[in-house]
């Protein structure tokens, strides 16, 4: 793969990005790295039925249905990452979390 260096610039001061180094990272989210079993424990930590998580994460603007969440927790499917980030969102915990990198 060519390395190719990238330079951000913010209004205070500039940044280095390692070009492969990012495109490391998109490509293990999208290799469908998301982590099922991390989302059945955090569930079952936070005593949630399936129906009731359904039902929450409807309130933060995730409608999904109880087979799409059966699915994703035993990893026959997987969430994109807008949807890993509002159910992050709902558990108040960081999305990566959800991302087995």
């Amino acid at each position: 793969m060519k390395s190719v260096n990238l330079f951000l610039k913010t209004l205070d001061n500039s940044y280095f990005i390692h070009y492969t180094d990012f495109i490391d990272v998109v490509y293990k989210i999208k290799a469908k790295m998301f982590n099922h079993k991390f989302l059945k424990r955090i569930r079952e930590k936070n005593n949630i039925t399936r129906s009731g998580l359904v039902f929450e994460l409807d309130k933060v603007g995730l409608r999904i249905s109880r087979p799409t969440l059966i699915n994703w927790e035993t990893g026959a499917t997987e969430p994109k990452i807008s949807q890993a980030y509002l159910v992050s969102k709902y558990f108040g915990i960081p999305v990566d979390e959800f991302i087995a990198i």
